[in-house]
């Protein structure tokens, strides 16, 4: 009896590095680089890498006029000469971090608005970026699905 039972505890005391549930994430907010001559996509904030979506109702060249009437009115918009900017704002970027042992404690707070900055030259769009979370974590356990690699792993951000 007293056998089985030091074995349940010892087995107890390694669940949590089974399947990485032991670490830790870091969440910010993140400045995405700037894009040039970006193109939008339908939902506000979307924005369009590449030709990922070669059927886009938008293409490179884009304006000012055509994104507020896709998007709707800016939350803030200014104007310095020949240039406008655009920020739509899309709920909160959060921070904190998230300390995982078999289940993840999130302690973390809103502490800046996500948003996407559109900057137009003569009514043309030329250039966005965002505001957006990001997070960085590193986990010790099982590796993969079979139980053959077992260790400490870090990803991110993303």
């Amino acid at each position: 009896m007293r056998g089985s039972l030091f074995r349940a505890f010892c087995l107890f005391l390694l669940l949590p590095f089974l399947s990485n549930c032991v670490g830790a994430a870091v969440i910010f907010p993140k400045k995405e680089a700037t894009r040039v001559k970006p193109r939008i996509g339908k939902s506000v904030g979307a924005l369009i890498v590449g030709n990922r979506y070669p059927l886009a109702e938008q293409g490179p060249g884009a304006t000012c006029t055509q994104v507020i009437a896709q998007w709707g009115e800016p939350d803030h918009q200014s104007a310095d000469g020949s240039e406008t900017t655009l920020v739509y704002r899309q709920g909160l970027a959060w921070a904190g971090i998230m300390p995982m042992v078999l289940l993840p404690i999130p302690l973390i707070l809103p502490v800046y608005p996500k948003s996407t900055t559109l900057t137009c030259k003569d009514d043309v769009l030329v250039s966005a970026y965002q505001i957006s979370t990001s997070m960085a974590a590193a986990g010790c356990g099982m590796l993969d699905e079979g139980g053959v690699r077992w260790g400490c792993d870090a990803t991110g951000p993303f």
